[in-house]
């Protein structure tokens, strides 16, 4: 009982592809070398239209066409999300900087230094005002709430 000429072919397509795996496991590192510039070309451009599209389009629109009460409800969600998307991507951007990663942005002070201020108020969004804007939305609203619930309230029935 032999092996016919389908198995063969099958046989020798794995073998090759096997074979292809290894080369392209072996080039690993020049590889991902070569994915960082669209990387991080990807990443920066996300991060920008996402700043973009949260600061001019999306709070304007929503502040303008919802009411106070769900307007803060949306920005109690959003928040949270937005800030945490604007750290990873700042990562992910510094991550990938073109050619080398990190290492080529420590080379030239003016590189280095824009990181850091962004990646600092990035933090003090995600930590500090955050939350912070958060809470005295929530505050705000119970303020706006009070006075309605008090003036029902004195209303004779």
């Amino acid at each position: 009982m032999g092996i016919d000429i389908s198995e063969r072919l099958l046989i020798h397509t794995a073998i090759c592809s096997l074979n292809r795996i290894g080369v392209a496991m072996s080039t690993f590192p020049y590889n991902a070398a070569a994915l960082l510039p669209p990387v991080h070309l990807l990443a920066y451009s996300t991060l920008l239209g996402t700043e973009l599209y949260q600061t001019f389009v999306m709070t304007k629109v929503s502040y303008q066409a919802l009411p106070r009460s769900a307007f803060t409800t949306l920005q109690k969600r959003v928040f949270p999300i937005y800030f945490q998307s604007q750290s990873i991507l700042l990562l992910v951007v510094a991550a990938t900087f073109p050619p080398r990663g990190p290492l080529s942005l420590l080379a030239k002070k003016s590189d280095w230094i824009a990181f850091a201020i962004a990646g600092v108020t990035a933090g003090f969004n995600l930590v500090v005002f955050g939350p912070r804007t958060k809470d005295l939305m929530v505050e705000r609203v119970h303020q706006g709430e009070y006075p309605q619930i008090l003036a029902n309230s004195l209303i004779p029935r």
